[in-house]
């Protein structure tokens, strides 16, 4: 489409196509990962929901942040020390904890609207990731998970507990 020609037609027929041109330009134009100070990727997923509310259309978008590490990814960027901690990683195993941050949630009635907000906030996220380390957060989740990890095991060795 040529950007100096007005369209013949509406840009956006209904809501629908409101929503996949949304999803098209999200595609296209959002960062899909994001790599936090210690080294380990993040997924970032970008949902979007249409509201009609008192006759008024309200877009609403979250944006959440998630990765998997085993205890060869956290030796790797240094979030456990392999001698230091090699009752954590023995604990952990080969399997992978789910780290999940709290979603970035925003509202916007119009599209162009929602991809502002998104470019913002995400470059904003970006920034702040690539200097920040997440190592001392990151071991509270690790005793979290081992913790809840241990009461699992236990009540599937012990189910009349």
């Amino acid at each position: 489409m040529d950007y100096l020609t007005h369209p013949k037609k509406p840009a956006l027929i209904s809501h629908l196509s409101a929503k996949m041109q949304a999803d098209q330009w999200t595609q296209y134009n959002v960062i899909n990962t994001i790599t936090d100070g210690d080294g380990l990727k993040w997924k970032v997923a970008i949902n979007s929901e249409e509201k009609i509310a008192d006759q008024k259309r309200l877009l609403i978008t979250t944006i959440s942040f998630e990765a998997h590490a085993s205890g060869q990814d956290l030796v790797a960027t240094r979030t456990l020390e392999k001698m230091q901690d090699a009752r954590l990683i023995s604990l952990i195993g080969n399997r992978k904890i789910p780290f999940i941050l709290k979603p970035l949630v925003f509202h916007a009635s119009t599209v162009e609207e929602v991809h502002r907000m998104v470019s913002l906030r995400l470059n904003a996220y970006k920034k702040e990731f690539c200097v920040r380390s997440l190592s001392e957060l990151k071991r509270k989740w690790i005793g979290i998970w081992i913790d809840r990890q241990k009461r699992f095991d236990e009540l599937l060795a012990d189910p009349e507990t």
